[in-house]
């Protein structure tokens, strides 16, 4: 499996829905994406679910950030 069809599976599981692209920059969004899911969620034994509840509490200082959302959802 590639890294794309890898992020594309995590993406569809966490979100529920398939990958998108930003409107200001799809190229940077199109290789963060693929480095976060395709590769950082293949690291190491924890669920994907798990990841995102992590990136939750890493994140929480920031509440206000646009950020905050996605992982909060998926967790």
């Amino acid at each position: 499996m590639t890294r794309t069809e890898r992020a594309n599976e995590v993406y569809q599981e966490l979100f529920k829905e398939k990958r998108t692209s930003s409107p200001t920059d799809p190229e940077f969004m199109e290789i963060l994406q693929r480095n976060i899911f395709g590769d950082v969620f293949y690291i190491g034994d924890l669920s994907h679910t798990d990841r995102a509840l992590i990136t939750v509490v890493a994140l929480t200082p920031l509440q206000p950030s646009p950020q905050f959302k996605a992982p909060l959802a998926a967790a």
